[in-house]
Parts: structure tokens; C-alpha cells; sequence
């Protein structure tokens, strides 16, 4: 993965009806150069991005676009071609290209991101929002999508979550918000869709720090 960094300023935009100025955005830029065998589902290329909405509003934002081999691996997934693992397979064997977004302390710091909203473009989306924590103060850290619908070659494809920050003025909660994608599958009629298959990590996996000082990338 070949990452590229860059700051800019972004200009304001609007949110429930109210003008939040965003600030001093950091951006990720990743472009993989072949597929991953097995793994055709990661977009080839992509972005990350994160910005202030508001003093206690941290935004996360990336955007992708699918070449053909990924259209073509994904709907052969949505078409249950392929033999999904494990309990993947109770139900069906269909699975589901999705994008989960969390934002994981550093050890020794605390849970202090909350997401709460999430917008995405993504055709037929499954949106969740999952504390997986089992101890901290019971902030959602993950925000995942699921893509039911049939997703199209080149279109720029995005997920933006809104969090909750909770961070102390002091900085000493900062940590990584870490972007993955994988195939998931319903095994339970109307329950949770379960990452059957997530990315490598490395080199699949995007990882951007953030500090531990509230209103502060």
C-alpha cells in the first residue's frame, strides 16, 4: 500500500440544519497496485480523511472506487459462488462487501470517540453502530456498512461517520481509527451481519493516528 499524506483546508458545510466550520482535515491516500488473491474485494483505490465539525464533533470520512475485478468478485459473493467459512455458511452462503470504521485507544488510553450518525452512498446500505469494548464507558467505537445493493465499477463510494468527542483538553486519550474492508454475512434471519472474511492487516487495513486532546485531529 502506498500512502500519501496531505493537509488542506475544507470549506463549511452543513449538517441537521446547522453550519459547522471544518477544520484542518488530515487525509489518506492509498492506490494498491495489484489485487490480493483472495482478498479482490479491497477497492484498488481510495481515501481517508478526518476533520472537526464542531468542538465535540470528530468526522471520519473514505471514499473508494471499485475497479472491475472487484465488481465482478463482489457479486460473485452477493451470488453465493464462493463457500464462505465457519458459521458463515448457516443461512445461505450470500456474502457482502462492507467497510468497518473504528476508532481503537492506544493502549493504556481511553475509549473517548463515540460514533453516533453515519452517511454513505453505498447501494442498499446495512448501517451499524457497535460498541465491542468490554470495558470503557460504552461508546460506540465502530461504525460498519454493509452493502446489500450491487455496486458499479469506478463510482466514488463513501462512508462518513460522525462521533461524539468525549476527549479530555489535556490529550492524553489519543489513539488510531483503523478502516477495513471485508465480506459479511447474515447467519441469523434478521440478526447482525458478521465479517466473514476481513482484509489483511497489513497491508489492507488503513490506519490514521489522532490525538487525545479534544477538538484536535
Amino acid at each position: 500500500m502506498n500512502l500519501k499524506k496531505s493537509t488542506a483546508l475544507l470549506a463549511a458545510c452543513c449538517f441537521n440544519s446547522a453550519a459547522f466550520a471544518e477544520i484542518m482535515p488530515g487525509t489518506n491516500g492509498w492506490q494498491e497496485l495489484y489485487h490480493i488473491a483472495g482478498h479482490e474485494y479491497i477497492p484498488r483505490l481510495g481515501e481517508y480523511s478526518e476533520y472537526i465539525a464542531s468542538s465535540n464533533r470528530f468526522v471520519t470520512k473514505v471514499s473508494f472506487w471499485f475497479d472491475q475485478v472487484n465488481v465482478d468478485k463482489i457479486i460473485n459473493y452477493n451470488n453465493g459462488v464462493y463457500n464462505l467459512p465457519g458459521v458463515c455458511t448457516f443461512g445461505g452462503n450470500d456474502g457482502y462487501v462492507t467497510v468497518d470504521v473504528v476508532a481503537n485507544p492506544h493502549p493504556d488510553k481511553t475509549e473517548k470517540l463515540d460514533a453516533y450518525y453515519i452517511v454513505t452512498n453505498l447501494p442498499n446500505p446495512v448501517k451499524d453502530l457497535e460498541n465491542d469494548s468490554l470495558i470503557g464507558l460504552g461508546y460506540r467505537e465502530e461504525s460498519e456498512v454493509v452493502a446489500l445493493g450491487t455496486v458499479i465499477q469506478w463510482k466514488k463510494y463513501y462512508v462518513k461517520t460522525y462521533w461524539r468527542d468525549y476527549r479530555p483538553s489535556n490529550g492524553i486519550d489519543d489513539g488510531v481509527v483503523g478502516v477495513n474492508f471485508g465480506i459479511s454475512h447474515q447467519t441469523f434471519f434478521g440478526g447482525d451481519y458478521n465479517d466473514c472474511l476481513p482484509s489483511p492487516n497489513p497491508p489492507a487495513a488503513i490506519e490514521n493516528s489522532y490525538s487525545g486532546q479534544h477538538g484536535h485531529l
